[in-house]
């Protein structure tokens, strides 16, 4: 599945890419998010209500033959917002695989304009059914349940495009591989670090180093998430880190900027 990317100012860059639901599909766009594990879109009844909906595509069940309704209503919070809707089940196709009956929630409301300017419709949960609050098998189990993937293994390339030519989108933005790893995006052997706790994907770093000074020097539990762009951290930490780089805020004080020739530091280091 190829992804592609969209600059949204100076600190965020959207990773998305295309599904379908129902049957006849209907086309959305979605994120592939390690950091949560349900599926949602919005439906038709979020475009009655609010006009955020209305630049999105909406999910119609009443176009799909397969579509069953559950009859119960979700919030689903992020940092950007909470939605909310109704769970139902129908089937989900991505690139060449399909799943059937998969519970997902369609969106009736969506409060706040966290999403107004997103390109991508929805989010997909690539993470454990442990943190679903659909109750629901996310879409990768249902691809290994339903044996429609030749191995129980997701991977995830994101190509640095959106924003590094002057422009803000990306045609080929990276890629989700369902079932297997794309030999061509990396070099040398892979290195597996064990899953420390199953929910996120969550593992435990040894060390974090940035030129002398180290971090985490007893350890520390990290996660992987690819619904965000942003590295976060205990707050004295990142504020050392910050000083070390250099970096200063600009006026919203909500990003922080360094002019990159200057800095003496090597990269940072992560020992897992």
């Amino acid at each position: 599945m190829r992804l592609r990317s969209f600059k949204q100012g100076p600190q965020k860059v959207q990773y998305y890419g295309d599904i379908t639901i129902g049957t006849p599909p209907q086309s959305f766009r979605v994120v592939f998010d390690t950091g949560s594990s349900d599926l949602w879109v919005p439906s038709v009844m979020c475009a009655g209500r609010e006009s955020i909906c209305s630049l999105h595509q909406q999910y119609d069940s009443a176009k799909s033959s397969t579509h069953v309704s559950n009859g119960t209503h979700v919030n689903i919070s992020y940092a950007g917002g909470t939605v909310y809707g109704e769970v139902a089940t129908d089937a989900v196709t991505i690139g060449n695989c399909t799943v059937k009956n998969q519970r997902f929630l369609q969106v009736d409301s969506r409060p706040g304009t966290a999403f107004a300017t997103a390109k991508f419709d929805g989010i997909l949960g690539l993470a454990y059914p442990s943190m679903s609050l659909l109750g629901a098998s996310p879409v990768f189990d249902s691809m290994i349940e339903q044996g429609v993937i030749r191995s129980p293994v997701f991977s995830v390339f994101l190509r640095r495009g959106a924003g590094a030519t002057g422009k803000p989108y990306a045609v080929d933005g990276g890629e989700v591989y369902f079932g297997g790893i794309d030999a061509d995006h990396y070099t040398g052997e892979l290195f597996y670090v064990p899953v420390s706790e199953r929910g996120y994907w969550q593992l435990t770093a040894e060390s974090i180093k940035l030129g002398n000074e180290e971090f985490c020097q007893s350890g520390c539990e990290a996660i992987v998430d690819t619904g965000t762009t942003a590295i976060t951290g205990p707050t004295v930490d990142v504020h050392r880190i910050i000083r070390l780089l250099g970096a200063v805020p600009l006026a919203s004080r909500m990003v922080l900027f360094t002019y990159c020739p200057l800095v003496v530091q090597p990269p940072p280091w992560f020992g897992l």
